[in-house]
């Protein structure tokens, strides 16, 4: 499932195949769209059971730097499939929500499609 579009063209780097571990940002893309799954989920199922989540909230729910979790924040909202509810004044007390259209798609099982395209703009 992707959540992002390829940002460059450049090829993916990979660690070579000689049993060392892949160094930090070798595969960024791959990991931030694990992490991106992994705030939907938690979005969701927060809201599930009536909690709220702020952007605040998402680098210790997702045990990442705060800069990593915005940024993951900010794609999704960028590609409609998250919702930040601006709060002009603690920005980071802004709420964050599954837009609509992917929590229809979740409720209904949809989740494990192929590829979540950007949502249009209503």
């Amino acid at each position: 499932m992707r959540f992002f579009k390829s940002q460059s063209a450049k090829p993916e780097t990979h660690a070579p195949d000689n049993g060392a571990a892949p160094k930090p940002g070798d595969d960024r893309n791959g990991r931030e769209q694990l992490l991106a799954a992994l705030l939907i989920d938690a979005v969701h199922h927060r809201a599930l059971i009536g909690e709220l989540t702020t952007l605040r909230d998402l680098h210790s729910l997702l045990d990442v730097p705060q800069p990593v979790a915005l940024r993951v924040a900010h794609q999704l909202q960028k590609n409609g499939i998250a919702l930040i509810e601006a709060n002009m004044s603690d920005a980071f007390a802004s709420v964050i929500t599954i837009a609509p259209a992917i929590r229809e798609q979740i409720r209904k099982g949809e989740r494990s499609s192929p590829d979540l395209k950007p949502q249009p703009k209503s």
